[in-house]
């Protein structure tokens, strides 16, 4: 007789997830020549907000009614009045599961937005107050990154990025922060540095496709020195 296998919630989750990473990842690794802008931070929020929204299936109340309110504005192009509402959501539901979602959806949108120092701001506020799911702690340091190196602060990016890739090593974003961090050691032209994560990106990610990425990077970015 066989066994019958199921499966509970957090395991179709954990699923979806994932295939939602590998398919993040192979776009990531199609589109690496591209990634030098900062580009590839849109695929680290679009991760971290996909696992948040996730995590938060379910919950109800007013708060998520007021949340919901405001993602509807933005989705019909409603942009202004929709992030007017996200900030209300984040600072009066401030420490809760709600507002820890406004707040890192009001950061990726005013990135997205080209708002690069109202979305450093917003990130900051998430990485000071909220913590309790991983992936999108990492991800909001990365956008930190991202916000100095699309304002041209290449090597404070690549210490912000190196701060989220040893916040979270084996996390889901690990190698993207990795190879943010390198490409932003070589704009600023530090080849020791640069050379360090090269290394590390070589000896601890083996087995993806990050190092031959990193290859690519490091060449098409030479290192001063």
């Amino acid at each position: 007789m066989g066994t019958r296998v199921t499966f509970g919630k957090q395991d179709i989750k954990r699923d979806k997830f994932t295939d939602f990473m590998g398919e993040a990842r192979e776009w990531a690794t199609n589109n690496a020549m591209t990634l030098f802008g900062g580009i590839a931070v849109i695929v680290l929020l679009t991760i971290g907000l996909y696992f948040y929204q996730d995590y938060q299936a379910g919950i109800t109340g007013e708060a998520r009614t007021e949340l919901a309110a405001a993602k509807t504005k933005i989705l019909a192009g409603n942009l202004q009045v929709g992030l007017l509402e996200l900030r209300g959501v984040a600072e009066k539901y401030s420490g809760s599961s709600t507002g820890a979602e406004a707040l890192y959806m009001l950061a990726s949108a005013n990135y997205l937005s080209k708002n690069n120092d109202q979305a450093k701001k917003d990130f900051e506020e998430y990485a000071r107050k909220y913590s309790k799911v991983k992936v999108t702690h990492a991800a909001a340091l990365a956008g930190i990154a991202a916000c100095l190196e699309n304002t041209g602060e290449n090597a404070a990016a690549a210490e912000q990025y190196v701060k989220a890739l040893d916040y979270y090593p084996n996390g889901p974003i690990a190698e993207d922060n990795a190879l943010g961090a390198l490409r932003n050691y070589l704009l600023a032209g530090d080849s020791v540095n640069s050379k360090k994560l090269l290394d590390r990106i070589t000896t601890d990610y083996w087995q993806s496709q990050a190092p031959s990425i990193a290859q690519r990077i490091f060449h098409e970015i030479k290192p001063a020195g």
